[in-house]
């Protein structure tokens, strides 16, 4: 009789596992080698407890669809994911083109900000910063244009506030048209809106950090800064993915590059933790 049982709670037990872990099978049928990004990044919504990966829509492994827009991952373990679904649709007449990088979020006070670098400018790429009240949009656009200047090449523009409340678009001025690629920042109006007056020049990669005056384009073979903060290898394809972290005392400033060993590089730090703070280089210190 306690055989009979033990088998029939036994039978219940894994009749109540399967019960569970199917939906979840089917909610998240994706494993994480199924998913092809470039420039990853994961926003983790506290609220819902999932992590969300967004990614531009040529990505998609199935029904690629270049241009239309960013698409949004969703994972409980980041192991498991859910088919993708749009964000972010391209709208009709937008300055943008289809070529989309970098996409990313964060929450700023009520509200959930995508970053994103369009093509479609006439000096190349800019970043546009779209609006949405949850992190799985949908987002729509409320700035007319570019938050980066128009007359620089921009990509992988990322948001810093500092302690007093200054809003910063930290970004990169692409190494393809000042041949030794920089760290910028200008500053935001409070609602992320609109550029303000202010821009700085946080790191002059091939130069060391500050203003140091822009070169002429280098060619595409040739490698740059070899051994400094950003490599370009010889291939002639650097990589930015800029990152703002904040240490104890100061802020870190991050930069990525193809090179020989693939890795990850810090490039700057701050005296004090604030975007306008004297900034210094911090050569070949990889971070991962």
């Amino acid at each position: 009789m306690r055989i009979l049982f033990v088998v029939t709670l036994l039978l219940a037990i894994r009749g109540a596992v399967a019960a569970t872990i199917e939906p979840l099978r089917s909610a998240f049928p994706l494993k994480l080698a199924d998913i092809r990004v470039r420039d990853p990044f994961i926003y983790a919504d506290a609220r819902t407890q999932t992590y969300l990966l967004y990614a531009q829509t040529g990505n998609r492994r199935e029904n690629p669809q270049p241009g239309l827009g960013v698409d949004v991952y969703r994972s409980k373990d980041l192991e498991n994911w859910s088919l993708p679904t749009l964000a972010f649709r391209r709208p009709e007449g937008f300055w943008g083109g289809e070529e989309i990088w970098a996409p990313e979020v964060h929450r700023v006070g009520d509200s959930f900000y995508l970053f994103v670098t369009f093509n479609g400018r006439e000096c190349g790429h800019g970043t546009q910063i779209l609006r949405a009240d949850s992190p799985e949009g949908p987002f729509s656009l409320f700035s007319a244009d570019a938050c980066t200047p128009p007359q620089q090449t921009c990509l992988d523009g990322t948001p810093w506030v500092d302690a007093d409340g200054t809003n910063w678009l930290v970004y990169c001025h692409e190494w393809v048209q000042v041949g030794d690629g920089r760290m910028l920042a200008v500053r935001m109006k409070p609602d992320w809106s609109a550029r303000g007056r202010t821009d700085l020049t946080l790191h002059g990669v091939a130069s060391g950090v500050g203003n140091a005056p822009h070169q002429q384009p280098a060619p595409r073979d040739k490698q740059l800064c070899h051994g400094r903060a950003v490599v370009v290898s010889h291939a002639g394809w650097p990589v930015a993915d800029v990152v703002v972290q904040f240490w104890p005392g100061r802020l870190q400033l991050g930069g990525g590059d193809f090179t020989e060993r693939a890795d990850g590089r810090s490039v700057g730090a701050s005296a004090r933790p604030a975007v306008r703070a004297r900034w210094r280089a911090q050569h070949d210190v990889p971070h991962f």
